[in-house]
């Protein structure tokens, strides 16, 4: 499984490089330092996941719902450090309390 990470918090992005880098089925690609032209390395790593942070799910970096237009199977997952929860884009929240949380939500269906 493929996995795009951009978040805009530093200390929170190494806290899940850390941890998705022990799994050992996932290719991380992190664009958190090299934002630029997104959409082109997203049509390059062509991720199974997205996740990124509050910050930007609301910029106009990437045209979310064009994404999942364009990519059928694409979950996107914005992560909301300050209110420990994520949000699977547009579709639900859910509360994150442990590590297992997050790779529950990029396994899950």
């Amino acid at each position: 499984m493929r996995v795009l990470l951009f978040c805009n918090e530093y200390l929170f992005v190494s806290a899940i490089i850390d941890l998705l880098s022990k799994e050992k089925d996932l290719t991380l690609l992190n664009l958190t330092e090299d934002r630029t032209e997104l959409t082109r390395k997203i049509a390059d790593f062509q991720p199974d996941v997205i996740i990124t942070d509050d910050v930007y799910s609301t910029g106009e970096k990437l045209d979310f719902y064009e994404l999942l237009r364009t990519y059928m199977g694409l979950k996107i997952l914005v992560v909301h450090a300050e209110q420990n929860s994520i949000n699977l884009f547009k579709c639900r929240k859910v509360p994150v309390t442990r590590s297992d949380d997050l790779l529950h939500a990029i396994y899950s269906d």
